[in-house]
């Protein structure tokens, strides 16, 4: 565990946080709590006098977890503001929220002690739940893993694969080194690197929740992966991600992150082909040599004869 701290060094807090115990993870709801406590004060005022209450009682008192989101996806109290008049049921009766979530403990612990069955060394950042302005709905960071909860109000549920998800990359970065693991997203990057990162996590969050985070990638994916492998392959080693990743598609036809799936796909073909499964876990998580790994996977696009994975 000390080794992997190391890769941390530059946050204290996470330093005071990390177990590798998978029953002492911290699953963190004070965020979702404060903002319920504030909008159910202050019932009745207008959108004009919301920002300012929410940057005094929210903001202002955040979390690690909801200060690194904040400062990654711009969420501001103005922000907050127009994605709850835009949105408002997604914003309410907050509590009731943060009670899913901590529902889903069980599941969650289920998936944390798999974890650490197929990766000993793991350790484990808090798990922090935090409401923004209704953007992108998971992220990890050196404080640990991020979930936008107001992304997951009529489906709680998701997040356990999600959670599973963000882990595969906090493990990822502490094996491999911060700098390391940050290096995919420079000048340099592909739409192979990128589409294995992504992959490989959704590969993890499988083995241990028996789902992952784009079951409508794999639903539209399977009886076209030929034609999409084809594609993919033809611009894998270029820098753009195009409709692949990170965007809705302007495609109308495509689910959103079809890059994922074809990642998960060559990461699963690598994982179900190699004799020593504990070592494959060490691969994945410790890759770097995408093309090597492609090669090693033996992939190639062909019509999935025996794969149905359970989705709920």
């Amino acid at each position: 565990m000390l080794c992997l701290l190391t890769s941390f060094a530059n946050a204290p807090v996470i330093a005071q946080k990390l177990t590798s115990e998978p029953e002492q993870v911290q699953l963190e709801v004070g965020d979702i709590r404060r903002l319920a406590q504030v909008l159910g004060s202050i019932d009745g005022r207008t959108a004009k006098d919301l920002a300012p209450i929410i940057e005094r009682q929210y903001l202002a008192k955040a979390s690690p977890g909801l200060r690194s989101y904040a400062g990654n996806y711009k969420v501001t109290s103005d922000s907050i503001t127009s994605a709850i008049k835009a949105q408002p049921s997604l914003y309410a009766d907050l509590d009731s929220l943060a009670d899913a979530f901590l529902a889903e403990e069980k599941a969650l612990r289920t998936a944390f002690r798999k974890l650490k069955v197929l990766f000993p060394d793991a350790v484990f950042p808090p798990i922090w739940f935090v409401v923004g302005h209704n953007g992108p709905g998971g992220l990890t960071r050196p404080e640990g893993v991020l979930i936008a909860s107001e992304r997951f109000k009529d489906r709680p549920q998701d997040v356990v694969p999600l959670v599973l998800h963000e882990l595969a990359h906090f493990q990822q970065a502490a094996v491999q080194g911060v700098d390391v693991y940050q290096r995919i997203y420079g000048p340099k990057r592909t739409l192979l690197a990128l589409a294995l990162r992504e992959g490989t996590a959704e590969l993890i969050a499988e083995i241990t929740t028996g789902r992952h985070i784009n079951p409508a990638a794999e639903r539209y994916g399977l009886p076209r992966e030929p034609q999409l492998w084809s594609k993919f392959r033809k611009e894998m080693h270029g820098g753009e991600t195009g409709d692949w990743m990170f965007v809705r598609p302007t495609n109308a036809e495509w689910p959103p992150d079809l890059g994922y799936w074809i990642g998960y796909r060559i990461a699963k073909s690598y994982y179900e082909r190699a004799d020593n499964k504990q070592k494959a876990i060490l691969d994945i998580l410790g890759l770097t040599d995408f093309d090597a790994f492609l090669k090693a996977s033996r992939y190639t696009g062909g019509i999935a004869k025996s794969i149905r994975l359970r989705y709920g």
